[in-house]
């Protein structure tokens, strides 16, 4: 059976300590909501502030015709031209694909069966002092390069015999249409296809990627020539061949041009004055939610040191994950909303579902007129480092005092456990396995219940001890206050006898006088016992060959009680004990098992030996023992024969706790099993008696 120990019990009590977080982690859930509430606020009355402050730059906000759009992005340094993409690393998400449009000139059925599909052209484009950069990627397994030299052959361009990058330039005076071919990579220029002229303020560099799946283009040109617009066109050569050739056409747009969004540097730095703070970003949307001018990053420092390592595992800030990160157009609710004329301040979730971010949209009025909007952004990662760091402390703590209550009840509970398991042997050594009490339980002064508990039980033992002492000595006592009212009895009796008295009367005191001689047998047993009990200490030991001893014995034992068949089997063993003693215990056995030994059925009587012990075994065919009376039987005044016993002996159970008391003199014990349809009584005592 499962056992529920007391230190078990108060380790299940000390878990509920770790309610104790729990109601923390609840309680600072609750305080991050109140905070990000507040944060929100805040963000609202700043974001209107600046919106007021823009509204009075309102000339500074370019206006450009709704639609497709490319975003000039303003870049911090001035790129390198050189063709690869190592100045363009933070610009990445701001690319545009363009889109795919196939012409295929011959054999169109054929070529789909032959060719694959390959990714589209990704355009960056940027901002530097007075020059627009153009960054363009192109995935192309099969470069194909003009023969002819520029210089010579100007005329001879053609869109069909090499890959080919198309131009669209549109300023505030002319629109350029520009050819860019080249023969090998390297520099390039561009030719304007309308004026069949060099364009000497364009310059660029044609590189081909590394792993050979296609070329980079990067471009310089000056921003008055893209003003007011621009297109690009990218046509992809499969073959030289004029039968084979397939091209592919790449456009930014389906129009001749879309515009160039870009901020006057002014602007740029206004919006940008209104602060870095970090986790902090600044969007400036024109009519159209597109992107005028962005200052500054969703990205803070998220540095968490709690005491315990684990924690900074467990509570590490998230990073935000940004869905609108290089976003070049917004067509959100709240930016429609701002659109529309009205404020709009909204908790975001992260493209994760998990992290917030938090977004205040103000539109920027001209003569109640909206002409842009002004979008501020914050993480809620300062709220995020707050709480870890809360919790962290919070755990730490609780982790502590989780400890040292345990450590203190798990104690506890071993000290109780200690003290009960103390009382419980200490009562357990104070009464043998016969019943008696042979100690005490000693006093603690720790005042508790458990000493009240140990105080009752020694009071109970002290009880029980003058009651047993009691039942011990009423044999003794009962034979010395009977052997004189019996020896009256008795003398009576025999004068009665001596009188001539009638047949009837003759019966009656028959059965008295046999009466008397039954009550004088008990008397003489009860003081049997008493007097061994008295005088077993003062009993000589000696040493002698034990299978002699016996053999002698059996056979006195074949005469006395000749309807039964007695055989010995006994080991070669001398022995140090009471000849005495051990034959009045051999007496006591083997007169019990002929009481209960069927006539003729065999009395074995089995002498053997290990290093430590001599065992005497006597087996007798006849009833088995009742259950649970193996170790009651040899407990003074108890007997288990029926009244119909074949014996008419008066029988009080002291033979067999007379075996008992001269076993344990010897330092060995008595025992009683059933056996083979039968019982076995066995006697061990070891070869080294108790002194």
């Amino acid at each position: 059976m499962f056992q529920f120990s007391l230190r078990k019990k108060l380790l299940f009590v000390s878990l509920l300590i770790l309610l104790v977080p729990w109601v923390g982690i609840r309680y600072i859930q609750a305080i991050e909501n109140y905070l990000q509430q507040s944060l929100l606020e805040n963000l609202s009355h700043y974001t209107q502030s600046v919106a007021s402050g823009l509204s009075q730059q309102a000339h500074l906000i370019a206006e450009y015709p709704a639609g497709e759009a490319v975003f000039a992005l303003p870049l911090q340094k001035q790129p390198q031209l050189d063709g690869y993409d190592d100045d363009w690393l933070d610009y990445f998400a701001y690319g545009q694909s363009l889109t795919s449009q196939q012409s295929d000139q011959h054999n169109n059925h054929h070529n789909n069966q032959k060719n694959k599909q390959s990714s589209e052209p990704v355009l960056l484009t940027g901002v530097y002092e007075d020059s627009l950069y153009l960054h363009l990627t192109v995935d192309d397994q099969n470069i194909l390069y003009i023969e002819q030299d520029f210089q010579s052959a100007v005329d001879k361009i053609s869109l069909t015999q090499a890959d080919t990058i198309q131009l669209v330039l549109k300023s505030a005076s002319q629109l350029r249409n520009l050819i860019i071919q080249t023969a090998a990579p390297g520099s390039i220029n561009a030719l304007d296809s309308t004026t069949a002229e060099w364009e000497s303020r364009i310059k660029g560099i044609w590189l081909e990627q590394d792993n050979g799946h296609g070329y980079q283009l990067e471009l310089k040109i000056p921003f008055s020539y893209a003003s007011k617009g621009l297109n690009l066109i990218v046509h992809n050569i499969s073959s030289t061949n004029a039968q084979e050739a397939e091209t592919k056409t790449y456009r930014l747009s389906s129009s001749s041009t879309v515009p160039l969004l870009s901020s006057p540097k002014e602007l740029t730095t206004k919006v940008m004055q209104f602060g870095t703070i970090p986790g902090r970003r600044i969007w400036l949307l024109d009519n159209d939610g597109r992107v005028l001018v962005k200052s500054g990053s969703l990205t803070t420092e998220t540095r968490l040191s709690p005491v315990n390592p684990l924690f900074a595992w467990l509570l590490a800030p998230q990073l935000i994950s940004d869905p609108w990160r290089g976003k070049t157009r917004f067509e959100r609710d709240d930016i429609q909303t701002a659109l529309a004329g009205k404020s709009d301040n909204r908790r975001l979730a992260g493209a994760d579902g998990e992290n917030v971010i938090l977004s205040s949209a103000w539109p920027i009025k001209v003569d109640q007129q909206t002409i842009a909007v002004l979008l501020i952004e914050e993480s809620t990662a300062a709220i995020q480092i707050m709480q870890r760091s809360a919790l962290s402390e919070l755990l730490n703590l609780s982790l502590f005092v989780f400890l040292l209550l345990s450590v203190t009840l798990i104690g506890f509970a071993g000290r109780l456990a200690t003290r009960i398991k103390r009382l419980r042997d200490i009562t357990d050594q104070s009464i043998d396995k016969h019943g008696r009490v042979i100690g005490e339980i000693p006093e603690s002064k720790k005042g508790d219940e458990l000493d009240d508990l140990a105080s009752h039980v020694n009071d109970m033992l002290s009880r029980l001890k003058s009651y047993h002492d009691y039942l011990e000595k009423l044999a003794s006592r009962l034979s010395h206050e009977l052997r004189t009212p019996v020896a009256v009895v008795r003398s009576s009796l025999e004068n009665i006898n001596l009188n001539e008295i009638s047949g009837e009367n003759l019966k009656i005191l028959h059965r008295a006088d046999t009466g008397i001689l039954r009550l004088q047998t008990i008397l003489n047993r009860m003081g049997e016992a008493s007097r061994l009990e008295q005088s077993i200490d003062d009993t000589q030991l000696e040493s002698f060959k034990v299978d002699e001893f016996l053999n002698n014995l059996v056979e006195g034992y074949k005469v006395v009680y000749p309807e039964n068949i007695f055989s010995l089997t006994s080991a070669s063993v001398i022995i140090r004990a009471s000849k005495d003693l051990i034959a009045q215990a051999l007496d006591k056995l083997i007169s019990n098992a002929v009481s209960f030994c069927d006539p003729g059925a065999p009395i074995e009587v089995e002498l053997t030996s290990s290093k430590k012990y001599w065992q005497l075994s006597i087996y007798n065919q006849g009833p088995s023992l009742p259950k649970g009376m193996e170790q009651q039987l040899f407990q003074s005044m108890v007997s288990i024969r029926q009244k119909n016993s074949k014996e008419q002996q008066p029988h009080l159970g002291l033979g067999l706790h007379i075996v008992r008391l001269i076993a344990e003199f010897h330092g060995g014990e008595v025992s009683a099993n059933n056996h083979n349809n039968g019982v076995c009584f066995t006697l061990k005592i070891p070869f080294v008696p108790r002194s």
